[in-house]
């Protein structure tokens, strides 16, 4: 018997493999440059994760970069200092690939991670050493490229194809060249010199819009400075919103597409003079796209002449995706002593990382719901301390359709505490990023054979009474007729699917010649 499989015709489809979180746990040992003063009090250590670099084989992802912490701790001379330190990263994602050689999934794969930090601690082993422990997790998205046939090989006379075109999305991502931005700002005068203890900056990205191989985006950058005076005195905040643009290039991208955007702040220069703060910073942003692909495919083939032998495959595909970003305001209170706060404590600095963790879906409305975990830095009586309070938070946002996945990362763009008697208030911007879709599984040829030839009496008519689930190419397929002279001997309308059972809605009797 003669088999045909191999003959790729219109390019590939993207089928999910796999879409999961995984966690890896850093752990290292970190000394302070010399110019920094030895550590009294260890108060917080927060990471920045910078975008990795992806290598994606045969049943396992690796995706690795660089991590960013910042140390905050009082120093001997009991003043608030800020250390930044950088370690490496890999994340290792396996995904099954047992049934993809069967299915036919040859053309590669495809995918990429989110990348947050989780569960940071520090430990001080001596005045200028300190051990730092980061869990990372990866929200991590892989895609097989299959390839889509036409025909399968068999180009005799007789050939019978039952074709099919579908809309399925395509997921895309993209990493721009990183954006250097300079600013500069005023401080508020003092009779001593002006010192930064440390800088942040955040990212929230309101304008992005597809286009022909790349994805526009305007956003803007926060920055948060905790300032002091060399003469002494309480440490305050002080914020710098900062306008900026790129392009970022992005091969299959398409205007009428969707995209979200996240920006992460890495490289961050700061100069002090005059009472002026010069600002150099550089903003890595990526971009993850949704566009509508038409596919055309094989679902079924026969043989006029020979019989046939055929195997099938079912696979998920993306029947309908979009990408959403979108921001909004977290508010609540709650009582000192639930925050663990002294009374009298005065809020110097706060943030703090976000986890979406569910996510409901209403017809074409999604309810994301999770926490938020903000640290506050205190002061009493010239003592400095850190208190970490977890707000839960909703967010709805509409949709284009009806979908039954999503996933999302979020993070606090800004946020402000104010303490009144004996409650504290949190107000915090949360950006937030992710995408949403929906899966359908498809039916379609993944072998045929040929075998030997269908024998036929001359001049023998055929009389088929068809059943409630039968089609007009079911009914071709079974007696090995032309699906083309089915129809015309019978008179029948082409208006639907041959493999639609509405193919021969009211037809009670077939002639088959």
């Amino acid at each position: 018997m003669e088999r045909y499989n191999s003959t790729l015709a219109g390019g590939y489809m993207q089928i999910p493999v796999s879409d999961k979180t995984v966690s890896t746990d850093l752990s290292g040992d970190f000394t302070l440059p010399d110019y920094q003063p030895e550590i009294k009090k260890l108060l917080r250590v927060t990471a920045s994760v910078l975008p990795p670099s992806r290598y994606i084989g045969d049943g396992e992802a690796e995706f690795a970069g660089n991590i960013d912490y910042y140390v905050l701790y009082m120093g001997s001379d009991n003043g608030i200092y800020c250390a930044p330190l950088t370690a490496d990263y890999k994340i290792d994602v396996p995904f099954d690939t047992s049934e993809l050689g069967d299915n036919g999934y040859l053309g590669g794969f495809t995918g990429n991670a989110v990348i947050g930090a989780d569960m940071i601690s520090g430990r001080v082993t001596a005045p200028r050493k300190l051990s730092i422990k980061c869990r990372l997790k990866a929200r991590a998205e892989i895609f097989a490229e299959m390839p889509l046939e036409d025909g399968f090989g068999a180009s005799e006379e007789g050939i019978q194809k039952l074709n099919c075109r579908a809309t399925v999305n395509r997921r895309i991502w993209g990493v721009g060249e990183m954006l250097r931005i300079s600013d500069e700002m005023i401080c508020e005068g003092g009779d001593s010199e002006l010192r930064v203890i440390s800088a942040e900056g955040k990212t929230l990205i309101g304008e992005i819009t597809a286009m022909n191989g790349a994805v526009s985006c305007r956003g803007d950058l926060y920055l948060k400075f905790l300032l002091c005076r060399d003469d002494g005195g309480v440490p305050y905040t002080a914020t710098r919103k900062i306008q900026f643009s790129q392009t970022v290039a992005m091969d299959g991208m398409m205007p009428g597409a969707t995209a979200s955007a996240r920006g992460t702040v890495s490289e961050m220069g700061i100069v002090v003079e005059d009472g002026r703060i010069g600002i150099d910073v550089g903003v890595i942003i990526e971009v993850e796209g949704c566009r509508a692909e038409n596919v055309s495919y094989v679902k079924d083939i026969y043989s006029t002449e020979r019989k046939a032998e055929n195997k099938y495959k079912t696979v998920t595909v993306m029947s309908d995706g979009e990408e959403f970003s979108g921001n909004f305001t977290l508010s609540d209170s709650l009582s000192l002593d639930d925050a663990n706060i002294a009374r009298g404590s005065k809020v110097i600095d706060l943030g703090g990382v976000v986890y979406p963790e569910e996510y409901i879906f209403d017809a074409d409305k999604c309810t994301i719901h999770g926490k938020a975990r903000f640290s506050l830095l205190l002061e009493k009586d010239g003592e400095y301390s850190v208190s970490d309070v977890e707000l839960p938070f909703a967010y709805r946002l509409a949709t284009s359709g009806e979908f039954d996945r999503a996933a999302c990362d979020a993070e606090i763009i800004s946020a402000r505490a104010r303490v009144d008697d004996d409650r504290i208030g949190i107000d915090a911007e949360v950006g937030i990023h992710g995408s949403a879709a929906k899966g359908e599984s498809t039916t379609m040829l993944a072998e045929v054979g040929f075998g030997e030839e269908i024998g036929r009496e001359r001049g023998k008519i055929v009389i088929c009474y068809p059943s409630g689930d039968d089609s007009l190419w079911s009914v071709a397929k079974r007696y090995g007729a032309p699906l083309e002279s089915l129809a015309s001997i019978n008179s029948l309308q082409r208006s639907v699917e041959a493999d639609s059972t509405q193919s021969l809605e009211g037809v009670k009797f077939l002639v088959v010649g």
